[in-house]
């Protein structure tokens, strides 16, 4: 029997993992399997999780408890390890805890990859995520890295959901690490997700090694999940709080992904920092600026 394999992985805040299990329940594809990866049992979450999956029937979630937080690759990978070596395991979506499913989200990716996996290499499918405080406004359907620089950049971020995005295919570079469904046999092809970086790109590094191996990546706009971003590491989106370690740590993840792939164009990538860390000066926003340049700075 082909089964989906859910990865969610809760660091703290399991009200929001609860309500996220909500939708996957209440969703209209019923065979499948989620693998809670509990980080550090923060605010008694490993408790209020198991109390809340005690409450389904079925035998369809299960808890992988982490002592330390070794980031976000390494927590998922545990779960994929566990998934892929089920008899059943079909299929893997990886989700972040703080998002919303609707009923249909799921169905449509895995009818998706059945219709067209034999015409195409499909690598990682992904839905049209919108936010969770602002239902019509979208946060991506996808990202694109441009040729010229690597700067990549999210496909639709902040536009008002419309026709334009209805019902569309997009092909595209690369799709976030709220929502990557895959095929068990991509692991095979390209390996688990790095972990070098803790926290930030890993998403786009994952997508890239699955472009270089002749996969193809897309968004289903008809499959939709809202997103409360943020919610997992930290950031306050309604009070406009940034995290700045977090923030720091995305900087240089960047710079790493850059020398990684893109070594020639990290010069490239240093003048949009500083032109960055100008705006941020211009603005008063002192401690991303000082965050910006000791990031450069303090490069090997």
């Amino acid at each position: 029997m082909k089964t989906l394999y859910i990865i969610i992985l809760n660091y703290g805040t399991p009200k929001d993992t609860i309500e996220c299990l909500e939708s996957i329940e209440n969703n209209n594809h019923k065979n499948y399997k989620v693998i809670i990866i509990e980080i550090q049992d923060i605010n008694n979450s490993r408790a209020k999780i198991n109390e809340q999956i005690n409450s389904y029937k079925g035998n369809k979630y299960f808890m992988i408890s982490l002592s330390e937080n070794n980031g976000f690759a390494y927590a998922n990978n545990r779960g994929i390890e566990y998934a892929i070596r089920q008899k059943d395991c079909e299929y893997l979506l990886i989700l972040n805890n703080d998002t919303v499913i609707k009923k249909n989200t799921i169905q449509i990716l895995i009818n998706f990859y059945e219709k067209n996996s034999k015409k195409f290499k499909i690598g990682f499918t992904s839905c049209k995520i919108l936010y969770y405080d602002f239902p019509d406004t979208i946060q991506t359907v996808g990202g694109k890295i441009n040729s010229r620089t690597a700067h990549s950049k999210l496909i639709g971020q902040n536009k008002k959901d419309s026709k334009k995005y209805y019902n569309k295919i997009i092909k595209t570079d690369y799709v976030i690490g709220a929502a990557m469904f895959l095929h068990k046999s991509l692991i095979s092809e390209i390996g688990l997700m790095p972990e070098e970086y803790f926290l930030y790109v890993e998403d786009i590094d994952w997508c890239i090694v699955a472009m270089r191996k002749g996969f193809s990546n897309y968004v289903c706009t008809e499959s939709i999940l809202y997103h409360k971003e943020g919610v997992s590491i930290g950031n306050n989106q309604k009070k406009k709080e940034i995290n700045l370690p977090m923030l720091k740590l995305k900087y240089q993840n960047t710079i790493k992904l850059y020398k990684k792939y893109y070594k020639f164009k990290v010069p490239i990538l240093y003048m949009a920092f500083i032109k960055k860390m100008i705006g941020r000066l211009a603005r008063r926003e002192y401690s991303e600026a000082k965050i910006i340049i000791n990031v450069i700075l303090n490069q090997k």
